[in-house]
């Protein structure tokens, strides 16, 4: 009596492994197994997704799509040849103030003015208004002062 129950218990145990090899379903192969069980539910669900207005949603969807990524697309494009743009100002740029910075530097040699203040390259404010650099004092020990 004994046998027949593990016997049984053993054919229980495989008849419930699933495609998985476990014995417990997952929520999808239960579903699955409804709906192939149930040829009701079965012909709802194929009503549902073959009805003309689902057809016709899923394929204004996929329009749609193609035409928001095509925008992006040009979109995307544009934006390449203005960074290219860019990048080719910046250059051009950075070389024109790599040679007003050369001729600064000559000009600055030339004229010697390279003790002088910043504010004598402006013209605009006349010499004697020009702080002069500070000079350093000689101090001198006398008998007197120490």
């Amino acid at each position: 009596m004994k046998e027949q129950e593990t016997q049984n218990t053993e054919k229980q145990k495989t008849s419930n492994k699933t495609l998985s090899g476990t014995e417990e379903k997952s929520a999808w192969e239960k579903a699955l197994e409804t709906i192939a069980g149930d040829n009701k539910l079965m012909g709802v669900a194929l009503k549902i997704l073959l009805s003309p207005l689902t057809l016709l949603i899923g394929l204004g969807a996929l329009v749609y799509c193609f035409v928001k990524i095509k925008s992006l697309n040009t979109e995307v494009e544009k934006l390449k040849t203005e960074n290219k743009k860019l990048t080719e100002d910046k250059e051009e740029i950075e070389e024109e103030v790599h040679k007003v910075k050369k001729k600064y530097k000559k000009l600055k040699e030339l004229l010697g003015t390279e003790n002088e203040s910043e504010l004598s390259g402006l013209r605009a404010v006349p010499k004697n208004l020009i702080p002069l650099q500070p000079q350093k004092k000689k101090i001198y020990n006398t008998a007197f002062l120490d």
